[in-house]
This record gives structure tokens, sequence and C-alpha cells, in this order.
């Protein structure tokens, strides 16, 4: 019977007169905690005004001639952003890689795809390009081909996404 008992006295010994593992007495303080902020929704940006970012080549690329640099065409987008939440932004291009250089992206012709360009140098679809506000990165693209390889003509494509992440 004394176990019992000596249980309900354990217990009922305020944490304030608590004894450690040493056995020393130890006096205990406690205080209320308090969590708070504010939840926002991610700002609500824009790229491109919503419309598909094209780049147009024309009718007139020809096979021979394609060397990742010939044609090579400025890409024009927006980003535009109604709050203004940090000058801390980052973009990238996706999309599939071609199978001749994982630097390129795949076209509809084999041996075909676009090497794109930041500023002047050779830019890796999937990677980061860190940016501030409205000074976006100046991007190009060129119609490049495996070497070695013979291209049909007729009409190309190749598609990707451009991401725009900020914090």
């Amino acid at each position: 019977m004394k176990s019992p008992l000596l249980f309900l006295i354990v217990l009922l010994i305020p944490p304030a007169l608590a004894a450690d593992r040493t056995g020393n007495r130890q006096r205990a303080e406690s205080a209320d905690m308090a969590f708070h902020g504010t939840l926002i929704e991610v700002p609500p940006c824009v790229v491109n005004d919503g419309r598909q970012v094209v780049v147009d080549f024309g009718d007139e690329v020809m096979t021979t001639r394609i060397d990742g640099s010939r044609y090579k065409q400025r890409i024009e987008f927006t980003v535009d952003c109604s709050v203004e939440f940090s000058s801390l932004q980052k973009m990238r291009i996706e999309g599939s890689a071609a199978g001749f250089d994982p630097t390129v992206l795949s076209g509809n012709h084999a041996g075909f795809g676009i090497a794109l360009y930041h500023n002047d140098t050779r830019y890796t679809p999937g990677d980061w390009l860190a940016f501030n506000g409205a000074d976006l990165p100046v991007l190009y693209a060129a119609p490049v081909k495996q070497d070695g390889s013979t291209l049909s003509g007729g009409a190309f494509s190749v598609l990707a996404s451009l991401v725009v992440d900020y914090q």
C-alpha cells in the first residue's frame, strides 16, 4: 500500500519544489508563449502579360548554315509584379535536353535544337539566373545542329518553360 501512496505524493509535489537527477532542489519558473504573424499569398507576378514567349527565327533558316550563333535572336519577355515584395528574384528556362548536347533544348527534328545564351555566355537550361526587380537577364536563342548531322527542311519548334521565383 505504501507504493501507491508514495506515487501520489510525488505527483502532488509542485514543480517549483521538484528535485533534479542529483537530488538538488531547483526552483522552476514558467511563462506563457505566444506565436503570431501574418500569412500572405504569393505576390501576384505576371510573366509576359500571361502570353506565350515566342522567338520567331523566320522562314529562311538554312540547314547548312546553322552553327549556334548565326541566327541568334533575343528572347523578349516581361515580368510584372504589382506588389513590391523583394528585389531578390531568380529565373530559369526548363525544357527537354537534346540527346546530343545537354545544354541544348530538344527540337522536333533529329539532331536539331535551340542553344540559349545569357548575354554572350552559353546558358544551361535549368540553371537559375538571379536578377533584381525590373533588371531582367538578357537572353538569346540560336538554332544548333548535332555535329555531322544533315537536317531536312521544314518547320521546326521547340517548347520550354520560363520559371520566375521570388523571395
